[in-house]
C-alpha cells in the first residue's frame, strides 16, 4: 500500500465518523436518543448528532396531530394537542399519549365537579393547558362532553 493512500484513508476516517453520526430529523417530528438503551435526550427538527456505537434513535414522534380519547364517570371527550417543545417533554415523548390521557382524565374529573355553567369544555381546555405547559404541550381543541 502506498503511503499517500494510507494518509488519505486516515484523513477520511474522521469525515466518515461525522457522516455516520449525522441524523436529519424531518420537520414536524422529533427523535428520542437512547444511550446504552436508556433515554438520553431529544433531537428536535433539523440536523443533529448521534454518537455511533453508543447512541441510537429510540422513537420517532410526530409533533402535531395527536388525539386522545378521555373518559370519566359520566363524560367522555376527545383531546387534540400538539407538541410545541419536544425537549421540554423529554423522556415523556416515548409515551406522550398515555401521559396526556392520564392528566386529561384527572382534569376532566376536577372540571366536572366545578361545572355550573355550560362552559365545561373551555374550562377543561384551560386546565389542561396549565397542566401540560411545563411539558411543552398545547391543547388546541377539546370535543366535549357527550353524556353517557
Amino acid at each position: 500500500m502506498d503511503i499517500s493512500a494510507a494518509i488519505a484513508l486516515i484523513a477520511l476516517l474522521p469525515l466518515a465518523g461525522v457522516v455516520a453520526s449525522l441524523r436529519r430529523v424531518p420537520e414536524g417530528s422529533a427523535f428520542t436518543v437512547h444511550r446504552f438503551g436508556r433515554y438520553a435526550r431529544t433531537l428536535p427538527p433539523g440536523f443533529g448528532f448521534v454518537v455511533p456505537l453508543v447512541e441510537r434513535v429510540g422513537h420517532r414522534v410526530n409533533l402535531i396531530g395527536h388525539a386522545v380519547p378521555v373518559e370519566s364517570d359520566q363524560l367522555q371527550a376527545s383531546v387534540y394537542y400538539q407538541i410545541l417543545d419536544p425537549r421540554r417533554a423529554g423522556q415523556a415523548l416515548e409515551s406522550i399519549d398515555d401521559m396526556v390521557a392520564q392528566v386529561a382524565h384527572e382534569a376532566l374529573g376536577q372540571c366536572q365537579r366545578q361545572a355550573e355553567d355550560g362552559r365545561l369544555d373551555h374550562r377543561f381546555r384551560q386546565r389542561l393547558n396549565q397542566l401540560l405547559a411545563d411539558h411543552g404541550l398545547r391543547v388546541v381543541r377539546c370535543v366535549m362532553p357527550i353524556a353517557r
